[in-house]
């Protein structure tokens, strides 16, 4: 579902960012059935993330999100207009919203999709 909205409604120039925890396998692999599906920018990286100096959350390749991941944001932002972000699991791996923080610094919120598993959210 969320990967069939984005999908959907982008728009030439979007990124999609999130963070690399478990449902980004799910994300990856039906964005790939969807010829405009915007790039996936993950933060800090793809998943499995291993060996960086923090806290990992569900697993061993699932770090929760730190102040430094900001840079990763800005540089997405600067590249693109819109900004599709999908989160799970919020309170565990983003709990100080940092990179919803930093997206809303320079973009509008505009809407909001979800369930009970993702929450996505499009900022332009």
């Amino acid at each position: 579902m969320i990967a069939q909205v984005i999908a959907d409604n982008a728009q030439p120039g979007d990124v999609v960012i999130a963070a690399p925890a478990e449902g980004s396998v799910a994300v990856d692999y039906y964005a790939r059935r969807h010829a405009n599906f915007p790039p996936i920018v993950y933060v800090p990286g793809p998943y499995p993330q291993r060996g960086l100096d923090r806290t990992y959350m569900s697993n061993l390749g699932a770090p929760q999100i730190a102040p430094e991941d900001r840079a990763i944001v800005e540089a997405a932002l600067a590249r693109h207009r819109r900004v599709w972000l999908v989160q799970v699991s919020i309170s565990l791996y983003d709990p100080k919203s940092i990179i919803r923080s930093a997206i809303a610094e320079k973009r509008r919120f505009v809407r909001y999709d979800g369930n009970s598993l993702a929450k996505v959210e499009l900022f332009d």
